[in-house]
């Protein structure tokens, strides 16, 4: 989970191992401190599944992945950066993608901030977003862009202080999406409407399910006028393990949009699966990739059943920050989780692409969790996951 407004000397970036070296490095994650999983895999593409029900998953979903050579990198890798990209000098966006490009990913999400394009009604500023998407494609990245964020002038009387404020003109939320969506066609066909709206911080009247699917039943429409072939994804949630005024735990809040009529306005479901403190094979309540299938059936049980889940964020933090919901883990053991969450996902069909937050630290602080989500440091040193990473984006579909 990652705020998309503000965000040691090792060795040079290279592409690293292979299928032995992946297993080297998970034995040596788990030596090295990282949580014991439960089955250590001899074999990238011999993956057992999660839990006893995700092979009839499989089979319900049906075959939709062709394999033909396909690698994870091709099919689901990527990364999710918020908004730092349009706040950093062509140099360090040019090290950042260069670098990325390097992994074998092929995915790039980011935000498309409505504060920062539309700052005045009717006022539209694209040259840093021109600039960067035509940077991302140069690559060969897929983007994910994220329409999300009210600008003061949209905003209502009654939640009128934070960007985070959800829209109190829904024809200028619209307006905003047309017009964005327009402009990109050609290079951008995937967009996500908000960041984890079952979070206070993100939803700043509280999180409701009703009020975000009437913002995203106003959004799919709006997106299909501009580029009718283009893929909406539902605002990626949170891990959340109880109801309060501040949170609002993801399978009820995917319930509730079912309920308030969300069905036929997303083409695929976004999630944020972290699975912190935790590996994603650990049975844990706050272990939203272990459980993940549950919110399948959900879609099923809704008539979605062709619909995947698109984890849009994903990843854990190293470094020594212990909070009261949360703590970072160690570096070894975020290099097991990178491994097991791909491994993982190319067992899912009903799984898209998987974003990992993010590629290189925001800052150096290590009691600060938000600073240490990169595989990556914030001087471009690798962290053990950056190999894990690159290896796991070799493996096949």
């Amino acid at each position: 989970m990652s705020d998309p407004t503000s965000r040691r000397s090792r060795r040079t970036l290279r592409l690293g191992l292979g299928a032995l070296g992946l297993v080297a490095l998970i034995v040596v994650a788990v030596i090295a401190g990282g949580t014991v999983v439960r089955r250590v895999i001899a074999e990238g593409s011999s993956v057992t599944p999660v839990d006893s029900s995700d092979a009839q998953r499989a089979v319900r979903y049906g075959p939709r992945r062709v394999g033909g050579g396909a690698t994870v990198g091709q099919v689901l890798g990527g990364f999710a950066n918020a908004a730092q990209f349009i706040f950093q000098d062509d140099a360090s966006l040019n090290a950042d993608l260069d670098a990325m490009q390097n992994t074998g990913a092929s995915w790039i999400r980011f935000d498309f901030l409505w504060t920062y394009i539309e700052p005045n009604n009717g006022q539209f500023q694209w040259t840093v977003y021109d600039k960067l998407v035509a940077a991302a494609r140069a690559r060969g990245f897929t983007i994910l862009g994220e329409l999300d964020f009210t600008p003061p002038w949209a905003r209502s009387a009654s939640c009128a202080d934070s960007d985070k404020c959800p829209p109190g003109d829904m024809a200028a939320w619209q307006n905003f999406i047309t017009t964005t969506v327009n402009r990109y066609k050609g290079s951008v066909s995937d967009w996500e409407i908000w960041n984890e709206p079952n979070l206070r911080f993100f939803w700043q009247t509280g999180p409701d399910p009703a009020s975000y699917t009437a913002l995203l039943k106003a959004a799919y429409p709006a997106v299909k006028q501009a580029d009718p072939n283009a893929v909406v994804v539902s605002g990626g949630l949170a891990p959340a393990g109880q109801l309060t005024t501040d949170m609002y735990p993801p399978l009820d809040f995917l319930k509730g949009m079912y309920a308030a009529g969300a069905q036929g306005s997303f083409d695929a479901f976004g999630m944020h699966p972290y699975t912190y403190p935790f590996t994603p094979d650990e049975p844990k309540d706050y272990n939203t990739y272990y459980s993940l299938g549950s919110f399948y059936d959900v879609m099923v049980a809704n008539g979605d059943g062709n619909k995947q889940i698109w984890s849009t964020e994903a990843g854990a933090p190293t470094g020594t920050a212990v909070e009261a919901d949360r703590s970072a883990i160690s570096e070894a053991q975020q290099a097991l989780t990178a491994t097991r969450i791909y491994q993982i996902a190319a067992q899912r069909p009903w799984q898209g692409p998987v974003f990992w937050f993010c590629f290189r630290d925001y800052g150096t602080d290590p009691n600060a969790i938000e600073d240490n989500f990169g595989i990556l440091h914030n001087d471009r040193t690798t962290k053990p996951s950056y190999d894990a990473y690159v290896a796991a984006m070799q493996l096949p579909i």
